[in-house]
Order: C-alpha cells, then sequence, then structure tokens
C-alpha cells in the first residue's frame, strides 16, 4: 500500500506500507497516552541527591520533562560512587560513598578561642605554612626549659585569627582529595548551598560549615554505655536508605515505550517527516532512562543527611552548637599520617600581673616534635608587621577505609572530561541514533517542524546538563528562553500525530 499523504480523520485505520501496522487517527487521549509513556514516564527516572528537597525534586522533575540530560550529572555521580557494591563497607561508609554523610568543618569566618588546640598545616618539608603559603621552617630541638626557639628571638605572627587554607586536601588528607577529584562540581555546589534535609536536629555556631563526608572515609558506629557486660543493643545497626525499585521499573518501561516507539518510526514516517519525525524525538528520554537505570542500581536513595561526629564538631559544641541525632564518628588518621605533626592550645598571657587587661594571645606546644616552636606569640602589636597568619586545618585528617589508598590517574579522573565531556559525549548519542536512521534527510517535513525539533535535540544536549549545575537570577531567565523550542517541538509532535495517527502491531 502507497504511504498515506493525506489526514487520517478521513479514514478509520492504515497501516502505511506495513503490513504489520495498523494506525488509527489520533484522539486527544491517544495523544495524551503517547506523551505519557514517552516523555512524561521519564520525569519519575531521575536520580536526586541525598537529602534533596521538594522543592528541588519537583524542579528536577520538571526540568526533565523539557531537558531529558539535565539529570546526567546526578546520574552520573550515582554510578561513580557506586555504594551499593561497595560490599566491605559498613553502612555508615556506604552511605559516605553515596554522599548522604556531613561532617562539621572550620570555615574562614572561625577564630580560635581559649582552650582550643590546633595543628598547624605543614608542607611536604614538614614546615609550619603560614597563610600566604610561605613556611615557618623547622627550628633547633628545644633546650631544657627553653621559651624562645631559636637564640631567644620568641616567633611571633601578626594579630588576627590563624587562617584556614585551602590546600588542606592537598597536602594533608589524601582521603579528601580522592574525594574532590570524584566529585562533581553540581555536587559540590549543591551541598554549600542548597538546603537539605538532616536527620535530626543541626545547628552550626558561627565559624563552621557542613561537608560531604569523603567516600573512602573510616567512619564507625557511636557505642552507647552499657550499664551491664554483655546486654544486647538490638540488631546490627543501621541508615534509612532505600532502592527505589518502582522508580527501577518505571525506568524499563519508559526506556522500553521510547525503544518501541523508536522501532515504529521506521519506514514511512522517516520517508515523510526525515530527521524531523516524531518517533525520534524519543530518543534522549530513552538514552536518559537508561542511564537514570544504571544510577538507580548503583547507588540507593537517601531520604535524609546524616551528620557524624568529629573532633571539629566537639568543638562546635563547646561554642553552642547542637548536633542531635549523629549517627557515627569519623576516625582519624592524624597518628599514622603526620605523627610529628605539633598540636598548640591557645592561652592568653598577662604581659604585668600589676596590669592584667593587658594580655597577648599565644599558641603553646602541646605535643609534636621538639623542632616545632615551644610557643607561638599571634596577637603582639610589637610585631604586627612581622609574619602573616598561622594556616590551620579545616579539619582533622581523615582515616582511610584501606592502604594504600585506591588512587585513579586515568584520563577519565579528570575534572574537564568528568563534568563537561562525557556528560556532552552521552547527550550527544541522541544525535547520533538520529543521524544513523535518516542520514539527516528532510523527507517531507516542514521548516518548522525540522527547526524545533533539532533545536529542542541541540538545546538540551549542549544545555541539558548544564541546566541542572546552575541557578540564579540569570539561569532563570536563560531558561526561560531555552524553554521555548521544547515547547515547539511538543506542539510540531502533537501536530505530526494528528496527520500520521497513532500505530500498533497488527
Amino acid at each position: 500500500m502507497a504511504p498515506l499523504v493525506g489526514n487520517l480523520s478521513d479514514v478509520n485505520s492504515v497501516n502505511h506500507g506495513d503490513a504489520n501496522v495498523q494506525c488509527t487517527p489520533a484522539t486527544p487521549w491517544s495523544i495524551f497516552l503517547f506523551f505519557a509513556s514517552n516523555y512524561l514516564a521519564h520525569c519519575a527516572t531521575v536520580k536526586m541527591y541525598p537529602g534533596s528537597p521538594a522543592s528541588l525534586t519537583i524542579f528536577a522533575t520538571g526540568l526533565a520533562l523539557f531537558f531529558p540530560s539535565s539529570g546526567i550529572i546526578r546520574a552520573l555521580f550515582s554510578i561513580k560512587r557506586h555504594a551499593r557494591f561497595r560490599r566491605n563497607r559498613n553502612p555508615l561508609e556506604r552511605a559516605a560513598a553515596a554522599g548522604a554523610l556531613r561532617m562539621v568543618v572550620r570555615n574562614e569566618d572561625w577564630e580560635p578561642r581559649e582552650g582550643d588546640q590546633v595543628r598547624p598545616l605543614l608542607n611536604k618539608r614538614g614546615e609550619m605554612l603560614l597563610a600566604d603559603g610561605t613556611p615557618l621552617p623547622k627550628l633547633a630541638a628545644d633546650g631544657p626549659g627553653e621559651e624562645a626557639p631559636v637564640a631567644g628571638s620568641p616567633q611571633r605572627l601578626s594579630p588576627g585569627t590563624p587562617a584556614i587554607s585551602g590546600i588542606l586536601a592537598e597536602e594533608d588528607d589524601p582521603v579528601s582529595e580522592e574525594s574532590d577529584d570524584a566529585k562533581p562540581f553540581s555536587f559540590a555546589s549543591f551541598t554549600e548551598s542548597t538546603i537539605q534535609k538532616f536527620h535530626g536536629l543541626s545547628l552550626l555556631p558561627p565559624g563552621y560549615s557542613w561537608r560531604d563526608v569523603p567516600p573512602d572515609a573510616k567512619i564507625s558506629w557511636e557505642q552507647p554505655a552499657r550499664e551491664e557486660p554483655g546486654s544486647q543493643t538490638g540488631g546490627a545497626p543501621d541508615v534509612s536508605s532505600n532502592y527505589n525499585w518502582i522508580q527501577s521499573l518505571i525506568a524499563i518501561f519508559q526506556a522500553g515505550s521510547a525503544a518501541l516507539t523508536l522501532y515504529r518510526s521506521r519506514g514511512d514516517q522517516i520517508q515523510r517527516y526525515g530527521y524531523a519525525a516524531f518517533g525520534l524525538t524519543v530518543v534522549p528520554y530513552l538514552v536518559m532512562s537508561i542511564v537514570n537505570l544504571m544510577a538507580s542500581i548503583a547507588t540507593a536513595d537517601y531520604p535524609t543527611v546524616y551528620m557524624v561526629g568529629s573532633a571539629e564538631m566537639d568543638e562546635a559544641r563547646r561554642r553552642g552548637g547542637v548536633f542531635d541525632g549523629v549517627v557515627g564518628r569519623l576516625e582519624s588518621d592524624i597518628e599514622t599520617s603526620n605523627a610529628d605533626a605539633p598540636l598548640y592550645e591557645l592561652k592568653y598571657k598577662h604581659l604585668d600581673p600589676a596590669t592584667p587587661k593587658e594580655f597577648v594571645k599565644v599558641l603553646e606546644r602541646v605535643s609534636g616534635s621538639g623542632a616545632y616552636p615551644p610557643s607561638i606569640n599571634i596577637s603582639s602589636s610589637s610585631y604586627a608587621n612581622e609574619a602573616g597568619m598561622l594556616s590551620v586545618a579545616a579539619y582533622t585528617p581523615l582515616a582511610p577505609h584501606s592502604r594504600p589508598l585506591p588512587r585513579t590517574r586515568s584520563i577519565l579522573s579528570n575534572r574537564l572530561v568528568q563534568e563537561f565531556i562525557i556528560p556532552t559525549l552521552l547527550s550527544s548519542l541522541s544525535l547520533v541514533v538520529v543521524g544513523a536512521l535518516t542520514r539527516f534527510n528532510a523527507g517531507a517535513s516542514t521548516v518548522a517542524q525540522r527547526g524545533l525539533t533539532m533545536s529542542w535535540l541541540i538545546i538540551g544536549i549542549v544545555f541539558g546538563w548544564w541546566a541542572d549545575m546552575n541557578a540564579g537570577l540569570f539561569f532563570i531567565v536563560s531558561l526561560g528562553f531555552l524553554i521555548v523550542p521544547a515547547v515547539g517541538g511538543f506542539i510540531v509532535v502533537a501536530e505530526m500525530l494528528r496527520e500520521y495517527g497513532i500505530c500498533d502491531s497488527a
């Protein structure tokens, strides 16, 4: 039978030259079912970060309808972390791999208080670092009763607060360094700027922030005190998570539906509409549903994020912080990674007993090698311009789960590859499929049909994954323009369905 060129409203059914296909005139309900199974179903497959609030979930779901590749960064994050397959980890460590744990760290507003113990950062030569990156050289070992480390000249730093250095991950914490290499930019932005749902109550005092726990950190459970030896405390501890099998089933259904639609687009539909064929518009949704399915299998969903204890959390508690619902504790690596590093305690020393209001802030060494100053003045007006401020670690170095820490130095670990090249290549698979099936032959399609469907596809490739990484007024305004081709694409698809009909197997 020759391909139908007229409107289907004049006939009951046709097969468009394929005896295995039966097509009937499209009704509003059948058009809605086409949209629901091929486009809307994809929205239910998007993978969210742990603790995502309802507002972000709604936004991401809506974004996936117009830009199917918008969730690709989140999906790749879950696939790379593959928390479900880390069988040798406890539930807390798997939650850390999934990005569901938070720890307290000092930030740039932190100031030391009397009694605080701080561990200055050291460079690879073992020299203490100042905030400007210059080293404070090692000194000769202390002599008996010696107050000054070198020839009676005390070590003094300018007034102010020991700074928080940005080189912590590079110099002191290989666990964190590996985490930063594996963490996509959107996740970093998400953890810093998005309101998350915490398990329990969390109130941070000034000078502290939340940071995601590195995926290879070693974490132990908080052990409750037992009143009697051998008393039972219940079953094995766990944190709330779920593998969303319903979401996985929907992803399978959506992928199957899109694949069937793509299969039926062969033949007369492509001959008539060329690369603008409505059956080809489901390709990006098919690709992303498969990627989201892999992400759902690789990593569980965590409805909330969990707090884990650390020395910095204890310090924040002493300053009025409230942390109710802490589920575990980070294990420190300071004993093995840098046992020679000095530990200083902040004290106030009076310059003259007769004038108690005149005092100086002093860091006094309480442990560590004698190669470091036993006493450092950090507020002395007489030496205000002699040196920069001391660099202090944002948090205590973390113990890795296994040694040696696995390192991935392949090209795939490059941030540019992870955050730009791989998402773009995956998004571009849709264009490859369309080109392979049609060789970009226009067929009898109109300029409007080709222009809207292809701009919808191209903008989805270029801006789809980018849209998930940005926020703010500029993004909202630009999104208003970028969404126009998608809306236009839906309209042309509906028109083509009315003209061509809804086809099923005969």
